[in-house]
């Protein structure tokens, strides 16, 4: 398996960092760790366990959660399938991503705009050194990250934080897997022009894809024009408009789309 990938380095960090990890898949699934972590966290701040349903929810989120990292595991072990595994993984985060959406929509709750996020999507995850001491290594990683996120684990909305926090790193790591999965599937990335933003790192085929035709199946959100990811209601703070805004913007890509 190629651990260097020919793909364009985006100007943000976060999707920078989308990129590095794709094409290093033990970091890749280190991510992945760091990311149950933080589920686990959010958990904790916004789920009462005295709540049959909240007990549920938090156990589904973290099979999901627990299942994905696994399955990256094995694409940094080499096992034969990757493209397949990739595949899983991705089902398993988006499916965690989605419930986390959910407790937003039942908190009555507003996920940060794209300003709001930037500083902690800027937040890059540390190397994880190549050694045969790596599962150390890998672990300091984790812990090097989690103290990066502490202004909003521990800040005064520390369950806002935290909710976020998790949203922007399941974008990330969604993201990262999506750009492997382009390099096995022989798609070279490249480069596009987003306002303002300099240059985000997307799939060809994957736009071409995703080109301004509506869904097959209503129920189901359209892709993003620029990187063909799900693509997510959103609303504009100063009119209240709803729009589709790209699932993954916390990796860089800022593909919207109208609601009509």
């Amino acid at each position: 398996m190629n651990d260097n990938l020919p793909v364009p380095v985006p100007v943000r960090a976060a999707g920078a960092d989308a990129v590095a990890l794709a094409s290093r898949p033990v970091e890749m699934a280190a991510f992945a760790l760091l990311v149950r972590v933080v589920l686990q966290r959010f958990a904790a701040k916004c789920l009462d366990a005295k709540i049959p349903a909240d007990v549920r929810f938090a156990a589904s989120l973290d099979e999901a959660a627990r299942e994905g990292a696994a399955l990256l595991d094995r694409v940094a072990a080499g096992e034969p399938g990757a493209m397949q595994l990739l595949q899983r993984s991705l089902a398993r985060f988006a499916a965690a991503r989605s419930d986390i959406d959910s407790w937003f929509a039942r908190s009555g709750t507003l996920p940060w705009t794209w300003e709001e996020a930037a500083e902690a999507a800027d937040v890059q995850f540390p190397r994880v050194a190549a050694s045969a001491d790596s599962g150390r290594s890998r672990i300091r990683s984790v812990v090097e990250a989690l103290s990066s996120y502490s202004e909003w684990f521990d800040g005064p909305d520390s369950a806002v934080g935290t909710a976020n926090v998790a949203t922007i790193l399941l974008e990330r790591l969604q993201g990262a897997v999506m750009v492997r999965l382009f390099s096995l599937d022989g798609v070279a990335p490249r480069r596009v022009a987003r306002p303002g933003a300099g240059q985000a790192s997307v799939s060809s085929a994957a736009a071409a894809r995703a080109k301004d035709s509506a869904p097959a199946d209503p129920a189901e959100p359209p892709r993003c024009p620029k990187c063909g990811a799900p693509m997510r209601k959103r609303v504009k703070r100063d009119t209240g408009e709803e729009f589709w805004g790209c699932s993954a913007y916390a990796s860089g890509c800022r593909g919207t789309r109208s609601i009509s």
